[in-house]
């Protein structure tokens, strides 16, 4: 779908006895990266984003061990979709997708932000705020 995509992050230089490492957000300039630890069945992350945060355009998941099923809407092409993501695979999610997140597993991973968090101005906005705000965007257009 249009505005959301699913990367493996391999290891690099392979694994050894000591184990594997993987390169996140190599080369953005980034102030703070969060850990999330969700519990089997939760749900979180039912919200949209304008990019009124830089932070949020795009914004990074990288999940680090579970699964978790990722359900988004674009609805500028009118796409919905549905999919697991696994441990090691990095999440983007364009500005303007709805998307829910729901743990199918014990669950662990990090959100990479280039702003440092302001619950104040958290650019997060409501599933019932989302097709009025689109259609706000098609009449510009």
């Amino acid at each position: 779908m249009q505005g959301i995509s699913v990367q493996k992050i391999l290891a690099v230089g392979g694994s050894d006895a000591r184990g594997e490492t993987r390169e996140l957000f190599k080369g953005k300039p980034g102030l703070q990266v969060t850990l999330y630890h969700r519990h089997v069945g939760a749900i979180f992350a039912e919200h949209f984003h304008k990019g009124l945060d830089p932070s949020k355009d795009p914004e990074y998941f990288f999940l680090i061990s579970g699964q978790v099923e990722v359900e988004a809407v674009n609805g500028i092409t009118q796409e919905r979709t549905v999919f697991s993501v696994n441990a090691n695979e990095l999440v983007t999610i364009e500005k303007n997708i709805f998307h829910r997140f729901r743990a199918l597993t014990e669950a662990v991973f990090l959100e990479y932000r280039t702003t440092v968090f302001d619950s104040s101005n958290a650019d997060c906005f409501s599933e019932a705020e989302y097709q009025p705000y689109i259609d706000s965007l098609k009449i510009i257009s």
